[in-house]
């Protein structure tokens, strides 16, 4: 797993964020750390996107993919799609300052402590769009383990996160059209996992994704919001485990 610049513990970006931008720094990790060698890539919601476009450029290098809910309706811009991203990006903006002023640490604070209703009252001082702001990210910390809290404290006390995310929303904006031009090799095997409580549209377009590859295969997470990885992790191991099995009986029938 790497972080993306700007996000946990990678430095701000050095410069502006494109689409194509992430994706080269993608390849950059992975000829740090591969080189050379087929690799399985996984990717969520945005990272999906950034993925399948990696594997567009280097058909040859990906093995396969597994995309976990990809948000692909985000490419099919309307206007209530277009305010809510742009929304998106305000509550991130508004997530850096509360950061700057210790808020998030003092309410991720409570949550470790034991006092998980403290931050929803909390944050009612800072009005209506703080209080989403802190009550979403309080409540996807609480799906973790409570060991891992002092490191989600450590990554979301700090106001690089919050306009890295902004600024990665700001790329899915303008380069909203690129994306939706992806396109990746029918010879890549690829897993599609939905979450389980979205629209049906939304669900059968997710599944077309699964479709377009010879070797694709769909999955619904039924008890999962669209952070997967956090409800049923479970699924997404063994897709991953589904990918290297079949590139293994590919090496060894060679």
């Amino acid at each position: 797993m790497y972080d993306r610049a700007g996000l946990a513990r990678s430095d701000v970006p050095s410069c502006a964020r494109t689409f194509d931008r992430i994706v080269d720094e993608l390849e950059s990790v992975l000829s740090g750390v591969a080189s050379g060698e087929r690799c399985i890539l996984v990717g969520h919601s945005f990272g999906s996107f950034i993925v399948r476009g990696c594997a567009m450029r280097h058909p040859d290098l990906v093995a396969g993919l597994v995309l976990v809910d990809p948000a692909i309706e985000w490419l099919t811009p309307n206007p209530e799609r277009s305010h809510r991203l742009r929304r998106a990006q305000r509550l991130a903006r508004v997530g850096a300052r509360l950061a700057q002023l210790g808020i998030p640490r003092a309410c991720l604070a409570l949550v470790i402590g034991g006092a998980p209703s403290a931050p929803q009252r909390f944050s009612r001082l800072f009005g209506e769009t703080a209080a989403q702001t802190l009550a979403r990210l309080v409540g996807e910390v609480r799906k973790l383990p409570p060991e891992t809290y002092a490191l989600m404290q450590e990554f979301w006390s700090q106001p690089k996160c919050y306009r890295a995310m902004a600024d990665h929303l700001a790329a899915l904006e303008h380069d909203a059209a690129a994306i939706a031009r992806i396109e990746t090799s029918a010879s890549i095997p690829t897993i599609v996992i939905s979450s389980g409580n979205q629209p049906e549209e939304q669900i059968d377009a997710q599944r077309r994704l699964a479709e377009a590859s010879r070797g694709g295969r769909y999955v619904i997470a039924a008890s999962s919001t669209h952070w997967v990885q956090f409800d049923e992790p479970g699924l997404i191991i063994e897709a991953i485990r589904a990918l290297v099995q079949r590139n293994n009986q590919i090496i060894d029938s060679d």
